[in-house]
């Protein structure tokens, strides 16, 4: 009855017989909630681009998840607005960008 209730799992055979254990013990933690798709390639994309420093979106998009970003697109476009990326000027070809977090360490690269 244990067992059809989800409170006990077998654990094992031993001495003829099946070897039980507490479900709570044998899973161990609770798994949190799976995240929203959108909310975790938010959190993608920001692990990402700060994992890089200074990227592109094509850069990011490449980066962690490699082509799993779904909605990147509109993503990008929310942190423009949002200020969590900043627009930054290497002096090369492409929309480079930095997280905000990482404009003070890119001021303290450029005075040496």
């Amino acid at each position: 009855m244990l067992w059809v209730m989800g409170q006990v799992v077998p654990d094992g055979h031993g001495g003829g017989g099946r070897g039980w254990e507490m479900a709570d013990r044998w899973f161990g933690e609770r798994v949190p909630e799976v995240l929203d798709p959108r909310d975790a390639v938010r959190m993608a994309a920001v692990r990402s681009l700060r994992a890089l420093g200074m990227a592109t979106k094509q850069q990011v998009r490449k980066h962690f998840l490699r082509r799993r970003y779904d909605g990147l697109d509109r993503i990008w476009k929310d942190f423009e607005r949002e200020g969590v990326i900043v627009p930054v000027d290497p002096g090369i070809r492409g929309a480079w960008v930095v997280h905000v977090d990482h404009l003070q360490m890119l001021d303290g690269i450029g005075m040496g």
